[in-house]
């Protein structure tokens, strides 16, 4: 119970609309946090397949880097503010982890627009795309009779694993994308890439869970140019 003199120090992050309370022990602390980002790269499952790599060893929560893209400015500043608190959390629960904010994914790196999904509040406005078509898109232009624009940068996969990643046998790169369609695109260019041919004939382990927005047919090629490359791709429907 709190008293005169006696606080109980907490932080919060606040994502999605749910809170996240990270006690001071530093098990709790670890753990509640590290579940916080896992769950935005694949949450169960994927979690259950990262914790033991094709190397044969069981892989640590604080052996990995974390790095999230968002392309929406309107959640600039709370991720950095996220990304600040995971950074001070003693013990951390990862590496590293940063966001590059106002940013996309895209097939080729340079500014693009984001059309941003002014509709869905509640879920954090999870329609925002690269097309001006996307459903939510438009019903955001119903909405506010014009379209909301935002100048973001575009990266490609194979610029992202650059940035990301040393490139050394036995590193493990996890991919979790949901990019409302734009992914199609992109994967299409990055399974021909000579760059991310080159992680994974020098021993990285590259992985991706891809929500897809298309029949499973239409990646079927996309899915096997990488399987040759020796990078797994699993595209669903619903990534989780």
């Amino acid at each position: 119970p709190k008293g005169p003199g006696k606080k109980i120090k907490t932080s919060r992050i606040e994502y999605r609309d749910k809170r996240f309370d990270m006690r001071v022990v530093p098990f709790n602390k670890r753990l509640k946090i590290f579940n916080v980002l896992m769950k935005w790269i694949g949450g169960k499952e994927l979690v259950a397949f990262e914790r033991k790599s094709s190397v044969g060893r069981r892989i640590r929560p604080e052996e990995f880097c974390y790095f999230g893209i968002e392309g929406n400015p309107v959640f600039s500043s709370r991720l950095e503010l996220m990304e600040q608190k995971a950074m001070r959390a003693s013990p951390r629960p990862v590496r590293y982890a940063h966001f590059f904010t106002e940013t996309v994914g895209t097939a080729t790196d340079g500014k693009t627009t984001l059309y941003l999904d002014t509709s869905n509040k509640k879920a954090n406005f999870w329609g925002s795309s690269l097309d001006p078509s996307h459903p939510d898109v438009q019903a955001s232009l119903q909405k506010d009779g014009k379209l909301t624009e935002a100048s973001v940068n575009g990266i490609s996969l194979p610029s992202l694993v650059q940035k990301t990643t040393i490139k050394q046998s036995g590193s493990l790169v996890l991919i979790k994308m949901d990019i409302e369609g734009a992914e199609k695109q992109l994967l299409a260019s990055a399974s021909q890439s000579s760059i991310l041919l080159d992680y994974a004939q020098s021993g990285v382990e590259i992985a991706m869970l891809v929500e897809r927005h298309g029949s499973e047919a239409e990646y079927a090629n996309i899915v096997d140019s990488f399987a040759k490359m020796g990078i797994r791709v699993n595209a669903r429907v619903d990534a989780g």
